[in-house]
């Protein structure tokens, strides 16, 4: 995680960029874990990171970390519908740089609030007071959430699972966000089992890449 979070953290500090958008093709490729491992990573290095939840359909952040979905009393919906001020929703890991903000439940219309003015007014809002903002979204080739979301963000990382996704849908996933304004800083390989020798290109595309494994922890 120590050689992404560096690549990751030059480029971004290179082009001016401070919030990230992470997604995949399919579930079960382990961008959430990636997306959690980054925040911590670079929060681990004095910088102030807010992740978020941004699957609004199948909201797992608070899995990984041990939390309650009943203990989450303000979640990124409620702010999203205008019910609460993103702020409010913010929670602490910790006592460590790292904030967050959590998936309460899960909702039928991710797309239309994800791509309403709240989504880029709480995004303005928030970057004001983190060197990163991370926002964790849905698989891109499967739903139209991650490509709406990625208008709102400067960069996109994109998870890929080796031996998982069909080619098809790596392409059409990346392609997706690739028609956004926001910066592709590559993909990471994740579960890699064979050697790995840099960044190197990907496809059409021609996105750097990175290997991630939960081993390099």
């Amino acid at each position: 995680m120590s050689a992404l979070r560096t690549r990751v953290e030059k480029e971004m500090r290179e082009k001016n960029l401070r919030t990230i958008l992470i997604s995949s093709s399919l579930p079960g490729e382990g961008k959430t874990t990636v997306s959690l491992n980054l925040a911590l990573s670079l929060a681990q290095r004095d910088k102030k990171v807010l992740l978020i939840d941004g699957d609004l359909r199948n909201p797992s952040l608070h899995t990984n970390l041990n939390i309650l979905q009943k203990d989450i009393k303000i979640g990124i919906t409620d702010v999203l519908k205008g019910k609460e001020k993103a702020g409010e929703a913010i929670i602490n890991f910790e006592d460590s740089n790292l904030d967050l903000i959590l998936g309460r439940k899960s909702t039928g219309n991710a797309s239309e609030l994800l791509s309403s003015h709240r989504m880029q007014e709480a995004i303005d809002e928030l970057v004001d007071y983190y060197d990163y903002v991370i926002i964790d979204t849905p698989p891109a080739a499967m739903m139209a959430d991650a490509s709406v979301v990625a208008a709102f963000m400067d960069a996109v990382l994109y998870v890929i699972r080796q031996d998982y996704a069909k080619v098809k849908y790596i392409t059409e996933g990346i392609g997706l966000l690739a028609d956004s304004d926001a910066h592709v800083l590559g993909c990471v390989l994740n579960c890699a089992e064979n050697g790995f020798g840099g960044y190197g290109k990907y496809g059409k595309y021609g996105y750097g890449y990175t290997k991630y494994s939960p081993e390099d922890e």
